[in-house]
């Protein structure tokens, strides 16, 4: 996993380079490969050789996250080729930078669109660890409205804020996050979908049910009156000037019923770095997982997991 979620961290680009693909149909071919790699003890050309495959596997567009179509859990299922990646990853990975990121139509060309720099892909490999550099979402929807939705909640526990209190609510974001989330929320063939990519939604569930959990994106959770009725007085707005901000800021101002106006700006979202979750905000992440799956396992067996994972981070040389 550690091999594999490094080699991802180091195949990922920047918003202008992806342009419209989507990051994760692009880049979980490699990590997928590389973590398959290890289990499978390939050697180094197996491993170049599957990570070449994986390359052409490259794909997915942000169109399927805003039409709200169930393509978006195919990208982000992520199957590596068969007999894929390796033993010697690090190695592979320095030779591939001359087929799949740097050749003339390789990775750099095609989805780095000649901005990535194929030796930048291995820089300090073994050295600088880039899967530090992950986000790890605070709620169970699209990365864009994490820090929206932490702007609401916390305006809900300052103020009192309830559905019948709420006159409007603007979200600002940057144009790369408007486009993929700001759109007219609709329930359309697939609720759930729609609910995680929308700021009408996202910002109304919050209002409503002060907190955002994995089970208020059921269908039939999103499909709650209260809720669809208070998305309606949420609006999106495109605001350039937030980009000087950061790739994840956003602004929310919201009015209330008797007009007094609460306003909340947030440059870094939770779980991008700078802005880390904590243990305890880990844990109820983990704990909504756990609690929301079609077969839930024992209490005890939940706790005993989390109770490892505790022990792990305790270890002084975990980071070795």
């Amino acid at each position: 996993m550690v091999a594999g979620c490094e080699l991802g961290a180091r195949f990922n680009l920047t918003e202008a380079m992806y342009d419209g693909f989507d990051p994760t149909g692009v880049a979980i071919v490699f990590p997928a490969t590389a973590a398959a790699a290890r289990v499978l003890g390939l050697d180094e050309k197996q491993t170049l050789n599957a990570l070449g495959l994986a390359f052409n596997r490259c794909g997915g567009s942000f169109q399927s996250n805003i039409d709200g179509t169930l393509a978006v859990r195919v990208i982000r299922a992520g199957s590596p080729p068969p007999a894929s990646s390796a033993r010697r990853w690090r190695s592979a990975a320095s030779r591939a930078r001359a087929t799949s990121p740097g050749g003339i139509y390789g990775y750099a060309h095609l989805y780095g669109r000649g901005k990535l720099q194929p030796d930048d892909v291995v820089a300090g490999l073994g050295t600088e660890w880039r899967l530090n550099r992950m986000m790890f979402k605070k709620y169970p929807s699209c990365g864009a409205t994490q820090g929206l939705t932490e702007l609401t909640l916390q305006m809900v526990r300052e103020f009192g804020i309830t559905p019948d209190k709420v006159r409007s609510v603007e979200v600002r974001l940057n144009p790369y996050c408007h486009r993929l989330v700001g759109h007219e929320f609709e329930l359309g063939d697939n609720p759930r979908v729609n609910a995680q990519f929308s700021v009408q939604y996202c910002v109304a569930n919050a209002i409503v049910r002060s907190s955002s959990k994995l089970a208020h994106f059921k269908p039939e959770q999103v499909a709650d009156p209260a809720v669809l009725e208070l998305a309606k007085r949420v609006t999106a707005v495109s605001d350039p000037a937030l980009d000087e901000r950061g790739h994840s800021s956003v602004d929310v101002k919201l009015t209330t019923t008797g007009g007094t106006v609460h306003e909340r700006k947030l440059d870094v979202s939770p779980g991008y770095p700078g802005n880390e979750l904590n243990d305890q905000q880990q844990q109820a992440r983990f704990m909504d997982c756990m609690e929301y799956a079609a077969r839930p396992l024992p209490k005890e067996q939940v706790q005993g997991f989390w109770g490892m994972w505790s022990g792990w981070t305790a270890c002084p040389m975990r980071a070795s």
